[in-house]
C-alpha cells in the first residue's frame, strides 16, 4: 500500500506536536543577521532547536544545493536537532546566479556569531562557541570556503556531495585545519565524485581528522528532501532509495559531530561500525584523533571552562591537579598556571581542546576558544 506525500508530512506533523518519550521536540524561529563587515549584508536564517534547551548546545549552520531553500533539508535538520543540536538553516544564495563566496563567508559568520549574537529567546545564553557546517552540493563547496577563513568557533565540517564552485573549494580545501566528512553517492551524476567529491577530500590537507565515506549506488539528491528541485537533475535516479541513503548520511553525522563537537571517546568506533555493518557503504580516512581512553579513572565527566572565549585567562574548577591543551590541529600546547588559572594571553586566537584532571577522574575534552 502506498501513502501519499500529503499523509506523510501529517504524521511527521503530529509527531512533531506528541513526540515520542526520549526524543527531543523541536522549535522553529528566524533571525537574520547583518555583517558589517560586508556592507551590512542581511543573512537570513531558518533555527531548528531542541525543546527544552540546555546550556552549551552546540551549532550545526547547514548551506543548501543550487537554486535549492532552507525548507528542502527538513529531514537533515529534524534529525540533527533529536541528536540534541541547534541548527541554522541559511536562506542566502537561493537563486539562479548564487554567488558562492558569499555563501560561503554567510556559513562562517552565522557559525561564528550565533552564540554571541543572539542575546533573546530561547537559545539565548545557550548556545556553546562551537559549531560545525555542513553543506550539500553547491552548499558543500560552499562549506569549504567558508571553513578556509578559519573562524575559530567552527570545529567540524562535513559535506553531503560538495561541489565544485567558483571560486574554487578544491583550491580552498588547502586552508581549512579541522576535522573533515565528505559523504558521496557513487552513483551521482550531478556532481561526479571523481570531479568533485574527491578532490575536495584530497586537497584538505590539512585537516587533523578527514574521512571520506562512499555510498554505493547513492545519489546526489538523496541527502535533501523528496520532491525538491534537485530531482530535476536526476530525473531518472534509480539507485539507493532515500530513506536509505538519509539514514546512512545521518548516522554517520551523528558519530561525527559526537567526536568533534561532542568530545565523545567512543563515537569514532560508532562510526566504524556503521560502516562495517553496512554492505553498502564504504569508507577511506587518515584520523589520528586524540582520545582519552589512556587516561586514568573511569567515565570522563563534561566540565564548561569561563570566560570562554577567553582573552588572558580561564578559570580552573576547583580541585583541578593537571591541564592537557591542544590547537586546533591537535599539537600539545604549553600550559601555565598560577593560582588555579590558566594563563592564555600568549596562545594564538583559535580553538583549543582542554582536558582537566581532578581529584577524582580526567574530564571530557572541552573546547575555549581563544580571542
Amino acid at each position: 500500500m502506498q501513502i501519499s506525500t500529503t499523509w506523510l508530512r501529517l504524521c511527521v506533523w503530529l509527531l512533531g506536536l506528541f513526540p515520542a518519550t526520549g526524543h527531543l521536540a523541536a522549535q522553529q524561529f528566524t533571525w537574520t543577521f547583518v555583517d558589517a563587515e560586508r556592507d551590512n549584508r542581511e543573512i537570513p536564517v531558518d533555527f531548528r532547536h531542541p525543546v527544552p534547551m540546555m546550556e552549551g548546545t552546540n551549532l550545526v549552520v547547514v548551506g543548501h544545493g543550487f537554486a535549492m531553500q532552507a525548507t528542502d533539508y527538513d529531514d537533515l535538520a529534524d534529525a540533527l536537532v533529536a541528536d540534541g543540536y541547534v541548527v541554522a538553516l541559511l536562506a542566502t544564495e537561493s537563486g539562479l546566479a548564487p554567488d558562492h563566496e558569499d555563501f560561503g563567508l554567510d556559513l562562517a559568520h552565522v557559525a561564528g556569531q550565533t552564540w554571541q549574537t543572539i542575546t533573546t529567546g530561547p537559545i539565548a545564553g545557550n548556545i556553546a562557541p562551537v559549531s560545525a557546517i555542513v553543506g550539500h552540493s553547491m552548499g558543500g563547496g560552499a562549506a569549504w570556503i567558508g571553513a578556509a577563513t578559519a573562524v575559530p568557533e567552527v570545529a567540524a565540517l562535513v559535506g553531503l556531495a560538495p561541489a565544485e564552485t567558483n571560486p574554487s573549494a578544491i583550491a580552498a580545501a588547502a586552508a581549512v585545519g579541522v576535522p573533515v566528512l565528505v559523504i558521496s553517492g557513487s552513483a551521482d551524476a550531478v556532481t561526479p565524485p571523481d570531479e568533485h567529491h574527491l578532490p575536495i577530500y584530497n586537497g584538505s590537507v590539512l585537516s587533523p581528522c578527514r574521512a571520506l565515506v562512499t555510498l554505493n549506488d547513492g545519489g546526489h539528491c538523496g541527502f535533501a528532501d523528496e520532491g525538491t528541485v534537485c530531482e530535476f537533475g536526476e530525473l531518472f535516479f534509480n539507485g539507493m532509495d532515500r530513506p536509505t541513503q538519509q539514514a546512512h548520511a545521518f548516522a554517520l553525522m551523528a558519530s561525527w559531530f559526537a567526536m568533534h563537537l561532542d568530545g565523545n571517546d567512543n563515537a569514532w568506533s560508532q562510526l566504524e561500525d556503521h560502516v562495517a555493518n553496512a554492505a553498502d557503504v564504504t569508507m577511506v580516512s587518515d584520523c589520528e584523533t586524540v582520545t582519552m581512553a589512556s587516561m586514568p579513572g573511569p567515565a570522563p565527566r563534561q566540565r564548561h571552562l569561563h570566560p570562554n572565549p577567553a582573552t588572558h585567562h580561564v578559570v580552573l574548577p576547583s580541585g583541578t591537579n593537571r591541564v592537557l591543551a591542544f590547537d586546533g590541529c591537535g599539537r600539545p600546547v604549553q600550559v601555565h598556571i598560577t593560582d588555579g588559572l590558566l594563563n592564555v594571553s600568549n596562545w594564538p586566537p583559535g580553538l583549543y581542546t582542554i582536558a582537566i584532571e581532578d581529584e577524582q577522574c580526567w574530564l571530557q575534552n572541552t573546547r575555549l576558544v581563544v580571542n
